[in-house]
């Protein structure tokens, strides 16, 4: 939308003579403070535009604003109405987990929104331990169930100097041609391992 928080529109236009500019700016003004929310760690907050209707209200980044009066008219209305549209933005599901600069953040859907309104945010901004706690052994399950997929069968070969050791691994379930190399500090299987060396030596031997 290109405007700004005193209704003052960004002049997208080079060289137009001042007193057009002028009237382009006074024709957005912000009316009032509609709603709040937080995006991407941004907060923003919902404009009502004098002149136009509801449908033309835009979310505008706070950085950006210059109506210091109309937001603190805003944040300083009845705790009642305030707590009605935090409940409008509530959490309906956790989606996802990731680490960001040393900080944990949990994908969110919002109830009412559909996916492509998802959001990243900081786990100490987040008052839903439930649906947290929800994600988090949901999680656990399924990597329990990728890690029981996906057993060692049998070592078949070994390759690496010492430090750098890589063992090539059979899979329950799957053919020879899924065999993969793997790390011998990503493993465990220490029987497997004991066994395809023992099985080594003997060989080595005879």
């Amino acid at each position: 939308m290109g405007r700004t928080g005193k209704g003052k529109v960004s002049k997208r236009i080079a060289n137009e003579p001042t007193g057009a500019e002028s009237a382009v700016e006074e024709k957005y003004v912000v009316e009032k403070v509609v709603d709040k929310r937080k995006r991407k760690g941004t907060v923003q907050y919902l404009l009502k535009w004098k002149g136009y209707d509801d449908r033309e209200n835009t979310w505008e980044e706070e950085q950006n604003m210059n109506c210091p009066d109309l937001i603190a008219e805003f944040e300083n209305q009845p705790k009642k109405k305030k707590k009605d549209k935090e409940e409008e933005y509530s959490v309906e599901k956790v989606m996802d987990r990731r680490l960001l600069r040393g900080k944990v953040q949990y994908l969110l859907k919002w109830k009412g929104y559909g996916h492509e309104d998802n959001t990243w945010e900081n786990e100490e901004n987040l008052d839903c331990p439930a649906l947290i706690a929800a994600f988090e052994k949901e999680k656990k399950r399924t990597v329990k169930d990728t890690e029981e997929e996906y057993s060692v069968e049998k070592i078949m070969d070994k390759r690496g100097p010492k430090g750098r050791v890589q063992y090539l691994l059979k899979w329950k379930g799957y053919p020879h041609s899924e065999n993969t190399w793997e790390k011998e500090e990503n493993m465990d299987c220490p029987n497997l391992i004991a066994a395809f060396e023992n099985e080594k030596k003997k060989k080595g031997k005879s």
